[in-house]
């Protein structure tokens, strides 16, 4: 950094863009912090140096020709520097063995340590900037890091939220229930989770700052409190209680054109209003239930609103429009609702699969997708298929399908193959079975 010869560097060629040790040449500077690379080919070479106590250089791409040699490539090598520092727990004591971790934009990826048993840590080998320190709970510090110097700081952990309080029926009796903390970010399983006792209350602690909803399920999915914003602030303690209550939605699984009624076929109820999937326009599931030996299911803790009542059973589907992936709506604005979900059986379609030529037994799928069928525009099946032998397909909705047969093999790290081996149209009618033979021919693999 200074403009004094450099020895003992580490000056590396390679192929850009070409795996690391793979065409790699290394040289050492002199005394003079000169080095010599000779008899390369002639291309694109990518250089760096780097030192012991300096910052590795980004590389910098030259092309090499017989009649054109490159004597001018200098580099500079900056001086990296360092951060040490001591980490306190929230009263103030030395944190023992806990994880510090660097990110920087001039860093490779992540590093962490742990500090010792008076809590201090150390980062050498750090580029000039700034870099940011994390440590669980709460600590997020930037630092600036300077040039061959040593820099030293303080951070100290912070206490994890807490929330309690209390499950309810709708006449205030205690309910043993899951209680469950969702923040914004949806990560699709709960940041926060629980349960509460017969007396019906819960405590949820170390709880990482956030914002988002708290709710508490019933032993059966059907039932669910009403969602209550909630904020955590790191170190806050506050007291949220949650009520059951709502309409109940009951009703009868029966099948089309004698109405008898069905046991054990899945039911949904999904929210029209809100939380609706942007991708098909349908509301997340709320609650799940199955049919009972009458044929009734029964759902409980519905906020007013539009419901869509469906199934996505393999062996049954809504008898209302059988293109539909669900069957009927109904709008709660009272404390109760009711209606029949009529069902008829799902067409099953029985493929055959015959395969001459391959010596591969498995990675044989098949894929299907509908054809002018605007309700199930952007819908994709697929089902593993043996290489020779018979697969039962059940679910797909009424229509017609195009198909494909695909074989697929990883092998890593580059040569995975995914190749179609056959392919056509077929077409499934609601409550029959149709039947199809797929004939592959040629090798499967190379």
């Amino acid at each position: 950094a200074d403009g004094a010869p450099l020895a003992g560097a580490d000056v590396t060629v390679s192929r850009p863009k070409a795996p690391r040790g793979r065409d790699e040449l290394g040289a050492v500077t002199d005394e003079d912090g000169r080095y010599l690379f000779d008899e390369l080919a002639e291309g694109a070479w990518d250089v760096t140096a780097s030192a012991t106590g300096h910052v590795e250089t980004e590389p910098v791409t030259v092309e090499l020709s017989p009649d054109r040699a490159r004597d001018d490539l200098d580099f500079e090598l900056a001086r990296a520097g360092s951060v040490t520092g001591v980490l306190l727990d929230a009263d103030g004591r030395a944190a023992s063995a806990h994880a510090v971790t660097v990110r920087g934009e001039r860093l490779s990826g992540t590093t962490v340590v742990r500090t010792d048993v008076d809590g201090r840590f150390r980062f050498d080998e750090l580029p000039p900037g700034v870099v940011t320190l994390f440590a669980v709970p709460g600590v997020s510090a930037e630092v600036a890091v300077a040039s061959g110097e040593v820099t030293d700081v303080i951070l100290r952990l912070l206490r994890y939220g807490r929330i309690t309080g209390r499950v309810t029926d709708a006449a205030g009796r205690p309910v043993e229930a899951r209680v469950e903390l969702y923040y914004e970010h949806d990560r699709g399983w709960p940041d926060g989770e629980g349960a509460s006792d017969r007396n019906g209350r819960f405590d949820l602690d170390e709880l990482p700052a956030g914002r988002g909803v708290l709710i508490a399920r019933g032993d059966d999915m059907g039932r669910r409190t009403p969602a209550v914003p909630v904020e955590v602030a790191w170190g806050s303690e506050q007291v949220v209680d949650l009520a059951f209550g709502g309409a109940r939605l009951t009703g009868r699984v029966v099948r089309e054109g004698g109405g008898e009624p069905l046991e054990d076929v899945i039911v949904e109820v999904r929210r029209l209003d809100e939380d609706v999937d942007p991708g098909t326009g349908v509301g997340v599931m709320h609650a799940r239930d199955a049919s009972d030996a009458d044929g009734k299911f029964a759902f409980e803790g519905l906020a007013p609103g539009t419901w869509r009542v469906g199934t996505r059973d393999v062996e049954w589907q809504p008898a209302v429009d059988p293109a539909a992936p669900d069957a009927f709506d109904v709008r709660i604005t009272g404390a109760s609702a009711t209606g029949d979900l009529v069902v008829r059986p799902t067409p099953e379609l029985v493929v055959r699969t015959t395969c001459l030529g391959h010596t591969e037994e498995e990675g044989f799928s098949m894929h299907f997708e509908p054809v002018g069928s605007p309700l199930l525009e952007g819908r994709k099946d697929r089902w593993g298929v043996p290489r020779d032998g018979t697969t039962s397909v059940r679910g797909l909705p009424p229509g017609t399908y195009r198909w494909e047969v695909r074989y697929t093999r990883r092998r890593p790290p580059r040569d995975d193959e995914d190749r179609v081996l056959a392919s056509g149209t077929t077409t499934v009618t609601s409550g029959e079975t149709t039947e199809l033979d797929v004939l592959i021919s040629g090798a499967a693999g190379g």
